[in-house]
């Protein structure tokens, strides 16, 4: 199964960090890329999962998406 990476921040750590504060549940190196991987069949799939470990309602956002090995 192709292995996909995402670029993933939380767009509510940015925030904070630019306002000199610190976020009352994540660290400050959310407000940066981190780079997170998973096994999937399609981008979208891997979208799909990324984001349900990664939630928007949580604040995070998938920057980009990207092939890291193909199948």
């Amino acid at each position: 199964m192709p292995k996909y990476e995402a670029a993933v921040y939380n767009k509510d750590v940015r925030a904070c960090v630019k306002q000199g504060e610190s976020h009352e549940l994540y660290e400050d190196s959310w407000a940066d890329n981190s780079y997170v991987e998973t096994n999937a069949p399609d981008e979208v799939t891997a979208r799909a999962r990324i984001s349900q470990k990664y939630p928007s309602s949580r604040g995070f956002v998938i920057d980009h998406i990207t092939l890291a090995m193909p199948d």
